[in-house]
């Protein structure tokens, strides 16, 4: 017994941390409600967008409007901690605002399919992940449905070709672990080809500042 009240002594304080975590695990569990498809066309639109990450923190922005058309290429720029990732969080629905609405086409995002809405999206983060594997492979990404022809157009788009054609074999070239035997650039060329090859009708692009 005596034990047993020394343990709760030592955790006892730990507890309100645990609870809290708990509390924000729950309101920030993936939104995956949405029942319709949907294919974007014309444009996104911010309206009055808020958003803040926890009940009673201060809010991250306020009445955010802004409208990205089909085509356009936009810059989202700013220090640290503005606000400029959880922008790309809402698009991806990780979180949703805490008010106002995100449209695409008119339609707000909350009523599309999650994995239908995230299907339409080629997102490359600041974190480059690769694999001890070859060019292709790192390119294809266990999608077996993309062709040779789909790799090649991608590595054209994504400007590495050039670089693919002068390594000894090509597409089977094994980068090494984490694209060890690849410089900065070239890294990031092949992560932009991997997300080129699945023909995204919107592309983000996550840089650090």
């Amino acid at each position: 017994m005596q034990k047993l009240i020394q343990s709760i002594s030592e955790y006892g304080p730990y507890l309100a941390s645990v609870v809290k975590y708990e509390n924000e695990a729950v309101l920030n569990k993936e939104i995956v409600e949405g029942s319709e498809t949907f294919t974007f066309s014309d444009v996104i639109e911010f309206k009055k967008v808020k958003f803040k990450y926890e009940t009673g923190s201060k809010e991250t922005f306020s009445d955010l409007s802004f409208s990205i058309r089909q085509g356009e290429m936009v810059g989202i720029i700013g220090p640290s901690g503005v606000g400029k990732t959880t922008i790309v969080d809402l698009i991806l629905r990780f979180f949703r605002p805490t008010g106002g609405e995100i449209t695409i086409d008119g339609k707000n995002i909350s009523t599309i399919k999650l994995r239908n809405w995230r299907s339409q999206i080629g997102y490359i983060s600041q974190d480059i992940f690769l694999l001890n594997d070859t060019i292709a492979n790192n390119i294809r990404f266990y999608d077996d449905t993309l062709s040779d022809k789909d790799l090649e157009r991608a590595a054209s788009l994504a400007n590495i070709s050039e670089f693919i054609d002068s390594t000894p074999n090509k597409f089977e070239t094994v980068i090494g672990e984490r694209g060890v035997m690849l410089s900065g650039g070239q890294r990031q060329r092949i992560i932009i080809a991997r997300i080129l090859a699945r023909s995204p009708r919107i592309l983000i692009l996550d840089e650090a500042t």
